[in-house]
């Protein structure tokens, strides 16, 4: 019975780590803290240029599969991200995202804002 249980437990832990993308880390209730519609005006006006198409590697708006592993870090290391900018990899591809999405004028808060929106689109 112990080696059953033992089997069946390895088997469960295989199939978590192995089996499936990260689950996100991200709840309907954590974006709405955030202002989703200044969060649009500002998605609309400087992040939809990349995040529209997926240039850079940008995950794309809506685009559940290109968001699961990110939203797993949870929505303040990804608003910190978009914050101070990020370049990396992300499943072998480069990804770089610029600091305020290039536009050193938006507030952390509308910045903050505009990833919930991006995010509140795949939950």
């Amino acid at each position: 019975m112990a080696r059953i249980v033992s089997a069946l437990t390895l088997a469960a832990v295989f199939t978590l780590s192995f089996g499936h993308e990260a689950q996100a880390q991200v709840t309907k209730a954590d974006v709405a803290k955030y202002d989703l519609q200044n969060g649009q005006a500002v998605y609309d006006a400087n992040c939809a240029a990349c995040h529209a198409a997926g240039v850079m590697g940008a995950p794309k708006t809506g685009t559940v599969r290109k968001w699961n592993s990110r939203l797993a870090q949870g929505l303040d290391t990804m608003i910190q991200k978009s914050i101070d900018g990020y370049s990396g990899t992300y499943r072998g591809s480069t990804t770089f995202m610029p600091a305020k999405g290039g536009n050193p004028d938006l507030t952390n808060k509308e910045v903050g804002d505009s990833v919930a929106y991006m995010i509140n689109q795949v939950l």
